[in-house]
């Protein structure tokens, strides 16, 4: 499965902090990573994420994802997330098996069918929680985790039988797929939170 970090805060994230939750969502997603943020310029790379190399982020918002291909081949570089739909960024854990209901285009992955189905909530008007609801309603997984950095700069989590934890700072807020620091608690399984 896929490995998924995050940060939003009033000023640069802490480096050590970032780089734990950068570590644990990097065990998860051997195949791509990537991240972006409003203030983060997007890095997207084939292969296994350096959780070192997340030191140079300094922007008040980041998401990032580490990518296990279970749609499309490891080496499909529009498979890489974050996926940017509409300016609103999306990292996704988990495999939807009903894409075509999502986005009636036919998408390389089922995260691009997400993405595309939130943009298109978003974009006739609905708010953040109302967007993520719709999609979450029509998606059909098993399990998932995922994160949305929408572009107002909010940040809307939701789970379902896979790990995201969540640590408040002075700093910010701190999200990753793996228990990165014993302050981490897990985020609320079956409910969206927004931040």
């Amino acid at each position: 499965m896929c490995g998924i970090f995050a940060y939003t805060g009033r000023r640069a994230p802490d480096v050590e902090l970032l780089t734990e939750a950068a570590r644990y969502a990097a065990r998860r997603g051997p195949h791509a990573h990537g991240w972006a943020g409003p203030d983060t310029p997007p890095h997207r790379a084939l292969g296994p994420l350096d959780p070192e190399d997340c030191r140079k982020i300094t922007g008040r918002a980041v998401l990032g994802h580490a990518r296990m291909a279970t749609v499309g081949p490891p080496t499909l570089v529009d498979g890489i997330q974050p996926i940017d739909a509409d300016g609103h960024l999306i990292a996704y854990n988990g495999t939807v098996t009903n894409p075509g209901d999502l986005a009636p285009e036919l998408c390389p992955t089922d995260t691009i069918a997400v993405a595309r189905a939130y943009a298109r909530h978003r974009a006739s008007g609905e708010g953040t929680r109302a967007a993520l609801s719709a999609v979450l309603e029509v998606a059909r997984a098993r399990s998932w985790a995922l994160v949305i950095l929408d572009r107002t700069g909010q940040v809307l989590t939701h789970r379902h039988r896979l790990p995201l934890f969540r640590c408040t700072t002075t700093d910010g807020i701190y999200l990753s797929s793996g228990r990165f620091t014993p302050e981490a608690t897990p985020t609320p399984e079956n409910t969206i939170t927004q931040e």
